[in-house]
């Protein structure tokens, strides 16, 4: 049972072992607080987010300063009861342990931010797979997120492709590193659904139908917008890690604002420790257009991951 509980602590568990585990805190009180309990232990973790390597022959450095200071000199035997601990003892067997925490916790840190990167980068090969799939079908668009309407937002990609059945798993839309949704109540809404919601209803769908992840914009030709196409690309961003609103530089808080993976329209994914594309774009900001603004693109070249309701020409270029 622990092992299970400390799995799903550390997001290290599949989307049905998850909604399983919450199931039964909801209805076993024990299991709850025992959840509880394990929670509590683990939160020294939660004070070291750092992600660097660890020195060169540190495990073997460490190993020697040990072993050097335990070559004490045995006292004499005196008759009596059991041999006493000394200053020493203690302050030699506090170094081990010290230094065994200084290793483990780390490890056991950085272990599960990179498994939520992998598991991460995983969703969003499967979500360009089904892009690919919808652009054949649909030649040459990917899921066009539409000027007006409903269905006008970065999120509307993932309705398209479920009522298409390109994606049966919603989960799929899910980063295990994205601290706004929950696994177990996370579905995507049909099409119809959404153009049926109005109001503060259609807002947080708007919010939340694309899941953990937003898809870019199409570009501007003049005022003239224009859906992307599939052309292939290997430096234009399709989809990445839901950009924030609030954030320098829009960086998304799905890996604890350390960067974002991103989903290449020739399907390769990368993990972006910053919003500028790496490769030879001209630095490219993949959640800014030209003119500095979480809008479309300015030109077709200028790729744009939105977050929420698209935004018009009109409003751009008043905003401008």
């Amino acid at each position: 049972m622990q092992e299970q509980l400390l799995g799903y602590l550390m997001s290290a568990l599949e989307p049905h072992e998850i909604a399983d585990v919450e199931k039964r805190l909801q209805t076993d009180p024990e299991f709850a607080q025992t959840c509880e309990l394990l929670r509590r232990s683990l939160e020294p973790l939660a004070h070291d987010r750092e992600t660097f390597e660890p020195p060169p022959r540190l495990a073997l450095r460490t190993c020697a300063w040990v072993a050097e200071r335990s070559s004490i000199r045995v006292a004499p035997e005196t008759g009596g009861g059991p041999k006493r601990w000394s200053i020493h003892d203690f302050f030699v067997t506090a170094g081990t342990m010290a230094a065994a925490a200084l290793l483990f916790f780390p490890a056991i840190n950085f272990s599960r931010y990179q498994a939520q990167i992998a598991i991460c980068q995983n969703q969003l090969r499967q979500i360009g797979l089904a892009f690919m799939n919808y652009s054949e079908r649909f030649p040459p668009f990917f899921p066009v997120i539409p000027e007006n309407g409903a269905l006008a937002a970065s999120g509307g990609y993932a309705p398209a492709l479920v009522d298409t059945q390109l994606v049966n798993d919603h989960s799929t839309f899910l980063c295990p590193g994205d601290p706004r949704l929950q696994p177990a109540s996370f579905r995507v809404p049909s099409a119809q659904e959404v153009t049926a919601k109005q109001g503060n209803d259609l807002a947080q769908a708007q919010a939340s139908m694309g899941g953990s992840y937003g898809v870019t914009f199409g570009h501007l030709e003049g005022e003239k917008y224009c859906p992307t196409r599939d052309l292939g690309r290997e430096c234009f961003a399709l989809v990445s890690d839901l950009p924030s609103s609030n954030q320098p530089g829009h960086q998304s808080q799905n890996h604890g604002g350390e960067g974002q993976n991103t989903l290449f329209e020739d399907g390769h994914v990368k993990f972006l420790k910053s919003c500028k594309c790496p490769i030879d774009t001209k630095g490219d900001d993949i959640f800014a257009n030209d003119a500095g603004l979480l809008g479309p693109g300015m030109h077709l070249e200028d790729s744009v991951i939105g977050n929420g309701p698209y935004l018009t020409p009109a409003v751009l270029q008043t905003s401008q």
